[in-house]
C-alpha cells in the first residue's frame, strides 16, 4: 500500500491529477477529501460550511491518480486528498 497528501485549490466539479504514483489502469486507490484552514501558523483539515465530495478516481497508465473532486462552494477553496493505492 501507497499512501498520499495533495493539497490544491479550486470550487465546483475539479479534475485533479496526483503525479508520481505507483498506479496502472488496473490498480486499487481510495481516497477522501477535507477542507484546509490556517490554525495556529499551521494547516490543518478541518469540516467547514463547505461540501466536498469524491466523484470518481482513475488509474492512469502513466503513473499519475486522477481524481474528480465536487466542491460545493462559489469560490476557491483549500481542500486535502488523503489516499492509498493498493
Amino acid at each position: 500500500m501507497t499512501p498520499f497528501v495533495w493539497n490544491f485549490r479550486g470550487h465546483g466539479v475539479v479534475d485533479v491529477d496526483v503525479p508520481r504514483l505507483p498506479v496502472r489502469s488496473d490498480s486499487i486507490a481510495v481516497a477522501s477529501a477535507t477542507e484546509l484552514g490556517i490554525f495556529g501558523g499551521e494547516e490543518r483539515p478541518f469540516i467547514g460550511s463547505a461540501s466536498i465530495q469524491v466523484v470518481n478516481i482513475a488509474p492512469q497508465e502513466n503513473g499519475v491518480l486522477r481524481i474528480r473532486v465536487n466542491i460545493m462552494w462559489d469560490n476557491d477553496l483549500n481542500v486535502r486528498i488523503n489516499g492509498v493505492v493498493i
